[in-house]
């Protein structure tokens, strides 16, 4: 038992096992090593604080959609040991006929995995993404699109429960919870093909109304109804997402209601130069300085939105049509 905790010990703390995993009974004694030096990289320090090494290998494509939280993500990982390289999970990895039967090997015709950032747990097993994958998604300092390619080290690991949906499911049902929970000091390599951006409300060109009022719905109700409920927490943060897109709409439709005070359009009202409606807003469009402010506003957000306020005038309650009135309710 204790050469298997030590073994353990060894693992979670990323030490290669030929030099640690037997006990030194004589503290005086003095190893001696040859190393030769095969390749190095040169990794930037994320918060200056060691904990997070980035190594970015191929920049993405400029003024490509930008990942962010609830884009669907089209991308290959490697989740691997630090000092040992042993790869926990690789998404290239495929079966291969090899001179003593099956092997693994990397595919790089592999098709990559399919995930929508901020709801990775939701997956079903066969395409369940560790959540730190992620996490290093948003820790990428500056925009991810698609072709970013980069590395990323995580001193204090990553939680073994996020590696794969039994193992989440175990620990979740407290099965596992006399084991340790973490990796040790991994390596995270991520490659991203594509990136389809979600719907941000009314004023996104993405847009479609009911079409996209309903799609949100029914992705908020299946959420809720996974796994027995587990996921309710993600589905509420697509509830609250219709609710502020809501919001938008009342304040785009409130000019209807003032009645006898107005014309017979929205633009005989005598609008402020700086609360212009959002229809005649011109499309957002994309620069350094905009992309900067995106990721870095994405990256120190903890606080979730929320919408004004569930309370709605009746005038403005009229001014939905019968089937978004429904969605509203």
């Amino acid at each position: 038992r204790s050469a298997a905790l030590r073994r353990q010990a060894v693992q979670i703390l990323g030490f290669p096992e030929e030099f640690c995993l037997e006990e030194e009974t004589d503290s005086g004694s003095t190893l001696t090593m040859e190393m030769e030096l095969l390749e190095s990289s040169e990794f930037v320090d994320v918060d200056g604080d060691g904990k997070y090494l980035l190594q970015t290998i191929k920049e993405g494509k400029a003024g490509g959609a930008m990942v962010r939280e609830m884009s669907t993500i089209h991308a290959h990982f490697r989740i691997a040991k630090l000092l040992m390289n042993y790869a926990l999970k690789d998404t290239r990895l495929g079966l291969a006929n090899g001179a003593n039967g099956l092997v693994l090997r990397a595919d790089r015709s592999k098709e990559p995995v399919e995930f929508v950032l901020g709801e990775e747990l939701c997956a079903s097993e066969g395409d369940f993404v560790p959540p730190c994958v992620g996490q290093c998604l948003k820790l990428y300092p500056g925009p991810v699109t698609e072709g970013t390619h980069f590395e990323m080290i995580l001193r204090d690991g990553v939680p073994i429960r996020e590696m794969e949906k039994d193992i989440h499911s175990a620990f979740s049902d407290g099965r596992y919870a006399g084991l340790p929970d973490t990796s040790g000091p991994v390596c995270i390599r991520i490659e991203v093909e594509k990136v389809t951006p979600a719907c941000e409300g009314p004023a996104d060109r993405q847009w479609k109304g009911l079409e996209t009022l309903v799609a949100e719905r029914r992705r908020a109700e299946a959420l809720e109804a996974l796994e027995e409920g587990r996921h309710r927490e993600a589905a509420l943060r697509r509830w609250r997402r219709i609710l502020r897109w809501f919001d938008e709409i009342f304040a785009s439709r409130r000019w209807k209601t003032q009645g006898a005070k107005t014309g017979d359009s929205m633009y005989d009202l005598q609008w402020d130069d700086d609360s212009a409606p959002a229809q005649l807003a011109a499309p957002f469009q994309f620069t350094a300085e905009a992309a900067e402010a995106e990721w870095l506003e994405q990256r120190t957000a903890t606080v979730e939105k929320m919408p004004q306020g569930m309370e709605v005038e009746d005038a403005l309650l009229q001014q939905l049509s019968p089937d978004e009135l429904r969605e509203f309710a």
